[in-house]
């Protein structure tokens, strides 16, 4: 089994996601606690879907944004619109356009900046209103906290208007692990009966199995330090709602599952399993691009630097 020690040395290095590259300086002199941290993010990024909430409308134009990999080219299309220190909150129609997982990439990245240890946690959270799921497909990071040793979750996309809107009472700069489940504790519930597939999903009709799926490979993914966009699909996780798991499928899955839902992750057993060809990442993938509204082959390791 991992030691913490092994773990937390693991997780502090920067990824190819992660590392900012040359725009690393803008890093420096960042503040150290979190919740400020989180401020800085949210000044940063604007979810594709909350335009209205700030009071702006995003243009069809912009969903080009979020195709973006990289921390490193985040940084550049921030800068480029906004010369000024990260910590200047920007205009919400400065913000540059993605999703949760961008939020959590961009934290994940400071943290490690600053030799925190730190990853990216696909799973569900119960707190996020939504009228169709009990449970809503959702990104945060998971950061070392060396004062409790243990991990800690923290959503930074929850400012004071998505506490108020989501009815939060909790601090989601320390999440409970009731209100956000990873994908494979969600995984095994449905697997024994204990919850219904069909209260997991992101949008009407894209829900179910295989969406829990994706996020089991996708969490598998990001503990290995691979921390991919939600609209990636690959092996296992680009079934789809048409798709069949196979009973070598499920068996794999439930394995995936199984060393995934908890926090203190085995690495060994992740890398391994991670080296399974259903599961493996390929260079070449298929992504859902919002602006064609179809799913496009993509190079992703060109993609982080382009």
């Amino acid at each position: 089994m991992t030691t913490h020690t092994e773990s937390a040395r693991y997780y502090a290095p920067q990824s190819l996601v992660t590392d900012p590259g040359q725009y690393a300086f803008l890093f420096d002199g960042l503040p150290n606690d979190i919740p400020t941290l989180c401020e800085v993010v949210r000044g940063l990024h604007m979810h594709l879907e909350e335009g209205e909430l700030y009071g702006i409308r995003i243009p069809r134009s912009r969903l080009s944004e979020t195709l973006i990999r990289s921390v490193q080219k985040m940084l550049e299309h921030i800068i480029h619109r906004n010369d000024q220190p990260l910590v200047d909150t920007r205009d919400p129609k400065q913000r540059l356009v993605g999703c949760c997982r961008d939020f959590a990439v961009m934290l994940c990245a400071m943290l490690r900046h600053k030799g925190i240890p730190a990853r990216v946690r696909y799973g569900f959270a119960k707190y996020i209103d939504h009228p169709d799921f009990e449970y809503v497909d959702h990104v945060v990071t998971e950061y070392w906290n060396a004062e409790f040793e243990r991990w800690l979750l923290v959503d930074s996309q929850q400012d004071d208007r998505h506490i108020e809107m989501n009815r939060i009472e909790f601090d989601p700069h320390n999440v409970p692990t009731t209100e956000f489940l990873f994908a494979g504790e969600i995984w095994w519930r449905c697997r024994i009966g204990e919850a219904d597939p069909d209260a997991f999903g992101y949008q009407r009709g894209l829900k179910g199995l295989w969406v829990v799926a994706e996020y089991v490979v996708h969490d598998l993914a990001s503990l290995n330090k691979h921390e991919m966009q939600i609209t990636d699909k690959w092996g296992l996780s680009d079934v789809g709602p048409d798709g069949v798991f196979s009973d070598d499928d499920l068996a794999l899955l439930d394995e995936a599952a199984r060393v995934t839902q908890t926090e203190n992750v085995d690495l060994k057993k992740l890398q391994s399993l991670f080296e399974e060809e259903r599961l493996r990442l390929p260079r070449t993938l298929n992504r859902y691009d919002l602006q064609k509204r179809r799913l496009v082959k993509t190079d992703w390791i060109t993609e982080l630097g382009s």
